[in-house]
């Protein structure tokens, strides 16, 4: 996942506040997950919590609710296991969106195993100026911790430290009480004489004994799989547009704006595979075009480059929950085949290009011929004027693209963009749940 920017973690902080104000106000059970001893001054990425739910219905009206009282929207939810869930909730402030996101669970589960079960688990309250929460009591919180970053395989020395100087100050008979010997025998060889290289070392053996000593639900296991098959929580997004509209600027402005805290990952291509920096892609228009062998050839390969791409690598991406943005998409190849050189059999195209697979969300720049023409001066005017004419006919005829006016100032463009794919996921989610 990624890191917030300033802008964004006060926003987090302040809506998270009230999102603990609103459980307490509902005297729902809930405490914090984890260590985090700056928190809530310093949130780095998302919130783990634990709240207590008997499942996602009940677990999606308490967030609702809390979105209704405080003018916020559910953009995206990934299912992590059969209890746990991704929440990403969002709001638009002056023209800004802004993004919490708070994973939530009703029983540590890794690897459809149980490994912890929090409803006899004792919290803490903690307050902070006029609010307070509540956080995991140590005998529980140290083995939460410790299984997730082994699980992560994401230790560093520090937090190594932490672990061991925490585990010191426990009894080892109420650890035992909780975990049994064994648990208690694993972490007592890891932190009593261990140091940082050694665990290093150890650690997935460790994993691999804890994980022994608990039952993998095959039932909860196949309907997870079937979950993230049948309703994929990632984003397909094509940007069309002539040379000169602007797509990459748009394309760099979407990947690093927010809106990427709606997903795990950001995949960017051109076409079925990365950009290509060479005088074929810049002057596509300087060779003459394939004749009727060469252009059936041409045809049949990007057609299946395309199939390709989505079957080994787009379909996994949304399942994996990545945005995935593309700069260009096989509406272009329809719209402008002398772009690849393509001479013959166009009328096979449309045909041919309808098997494929669609984006999620297709967008194109619509901009004036005389301001293409000053940004990319290689192609003549009447071309321009032509490709302008073609592509919005297409689009005319395909209601499933969204067409932008790209003459307006580029992060005006850019908000639209992020408020049009934001309201296609709030759509989407409902159609889901």
């Amino acid at each position: 996942m990624f890191k917030m920017n300033k802008e964004n973690l006060q926003f987090n902080k302040k809506y998270i506040l009230y999102f603990f104000k609103f459980l307490n106000k509902k005297q729902i059970n809930y405490f914090l997950l984890g260590y985090n001893n700056q928190f809530p001054n310093k949130i780095f990425s998302d919130i783990d919590l634990y709240i207590d739910f008997k499942d996602f219905t009940d677990l999606k009206k308490i967030v609702l609710g809390f979105c209704n009282n405080y003018g916020l929207r559910i953009n995206n939810v990934i299912r992590h296991e059969f209890n746990s869930f991704y929440f990403i909730l969002n709001k638009k402030i002056k023209k800004k969106n802004f993004y919490i996101k708070l994973d939530i669970c009703n029983s540590y589960v890794a690897n459809s195993r149980k490994l912890i079960d929090f409803k006899s688990a004792k919290k803490i309250k903690k307050n902070y100026k006029s609010f307070y929460y509540f956080v995991l009591d140590d005998y529980y919180n140290i083995y939460y911790y410790f299984l997730k970053k082994i699980i992560k395989n994401d230790f560093n020395e520090k937090q190594f430290f932490i672990l061991k100087e925490t585990y010191s100050k426990l009894k080892s008979q109420y650890f035992i009480n909780f975990f049994g010997f064994k648990a208690y025998k694993i972490f007592s060889d890891c932190f009593t004489n261990a140091n940082y290289k050694i665990f290093l070392k150890k650690k997935d053996n460790v994993y691999k004994k804890i994980i022994k000593l608990n039952y993998f639900n095959y039932i909860h296991f196949f309907k997870k799989l079937f979950f993230r098959y049948k309703y994929k929580t990632g984003l397909h997004v094509a940007i069309l547009g002539i040379d000169g509209s602007g797509k990459t600027t748009q394309i760099n402005l979407i990947q690093n704006s927010n809106l990427k805290y709606s997903f795990r990952n950001v995949f960017t291509q051109h076409l079925f595979g990365k950009k290509r920096l060479n005088k074929k892609i810049n002057k596509p228009y300087m060779l003459k075009n394939y004749g009727y062998f060469l252009s059936f050839i041409k045809i049949t390969y990007l057609y299946l480059s395309f199939l390709y791409n989505f079957l080994t690598k787009l379909y996994f991406k949304k399942i994996c929950s990545t945005l995935i943005i593309n700069d260009r998409y096989f509406e272009d190849i329809i719209v402008d085949p002398q772009r690849y050189r393509i001479g013959k059999f166009n009328f096979v195209l449309k045909y041919l290009y309808i098997f494929l697979p669609k984006p999620d969300v297709t967008f194109f720049l619509k901009t004036k011929s005389k301001i293409l023409s000053k940004r990319k001066n290689e192609v003549k005017n009447t071309r321009l004027n032509s490709l302008t004419k073609n592509y919005s006919d297409f689009c005319k005829k395909n209601k499933y693209i969204k067409v932008i006016n790209a003459d307006q100032k580029i992060e005006k463009i850019n908000i639209l963009l992020e408020n049009l794919i934001n309201d296609y996921l709030i759509k989407r989610l409902k159609k889901i749940h």
